[in-house]
């Protein structure tokens, strides 16, 4: 093999490499920090690599969606009339108010979402059973002409020694459904959740949006069809013959 072409097939090797690099939206960033602890409907928060556009249903730009909360004082948000959850001892995004968000790559680039930690954060006085009673909806936008977009749920954990604590989630693992979403190449993900009745399977309250809190959102690059390669070494193939006939030419 000539030298050209192994230096072609290392530079495919590292662009194959690099596209399937991870990242994680953890809010831990300076600038999410920087941005936080109330956030409102309309906001768009830098993340470093990451965005979060945040909404609430039915409100006007500026009502309170969310926070960021700092699990270490859970105190600070959940002590007039919230269950915050447990097991989580960093900086979370906590969706208030019948709020929600939406989050990309800063560059627009496409992902995958792999895996996230999400649990309910509860209020005082609603009855919650031990047995899960909300749900997570995830909508992912692929980018295209139509706007397409797929959804996929996950059960988030119910109520357990008068508390709700985080869970992490593998949408790889999930079940067939998500695995094929965390497969899927998308260019912004959003997030809502809903009380859920799992004996019908079917949203309670008119579909009645809970509070949530969701932290460490793991993505990778989406990495081109192995046509794309093809093609690929097929163009350094050609590269490589044209080099070697004007060697031979000089």
């Amino acid at each position: 093999m000539s030298k050209f072409l192994k230096s072609a097939v290392l530079a495919a090797a590292y662009c194959v490499a690099a596209s399937a690099n991870a990242n994680t939206l953890d809010f831990e960033s300076a600038a999410s920090l920087a941005a936080g602890p109330f956030i409102f409907s309309g906001d768009t928060i830098d993340h470093g690599d990451f965005y979060t556009q945040s909404y609430e249903v039915g409100g006007a730009n500026g009502a309170w969606a969310g926070a960021l909360v700092d699990g270490t004082q859970l105190a600070d948000f959940c002590g007039s009339g919230l269950i915050c959850p447990t097991g989580n001892s960093t900086h979370f995004y906590a969706a208030f108010n019948d709020g929600y968000f939406a989050f990309g790559n800063n560059d627009d680039s496409a992902f995958k979402f792999r895996s996230f930690d999400a649990a309910v954060i509860g209020v005082e006085g609603r009855v919650y059973p031990a047995s899960s009673s909300s749900i997570l909806v995830l909508h992912g936008w692929v980018g295209d002409e139509a706007n397409t977009q797929s959804e996929v749920i996950v059960e988030l954990p119910g109520l357990v020694d008068n508390g709700f604590s985080f869970k992490h989630f593998d949408l790889t693992q999930y079940d067939a459904k998500t695995a094929a979403f965390a497969d899927t190449a998308f260019v912004a993900v959003r997030l809502l959740s809903y009380a859920w009745n799992p004996a019908t399977s079917s949203y309670l309250v008119n579909g009645n949006l809970n509070n949530f809190a969701i932290d460490n959102l793991s993505t990778v690059a989406a990495v081109p069809e192995p046509s794309t390669y093809a093609l690929m070494a097929l163009g350094l193939m050609g590269l490589g013959g044209v080099a070697r006939r004007r060697v031979r030419a000089a």
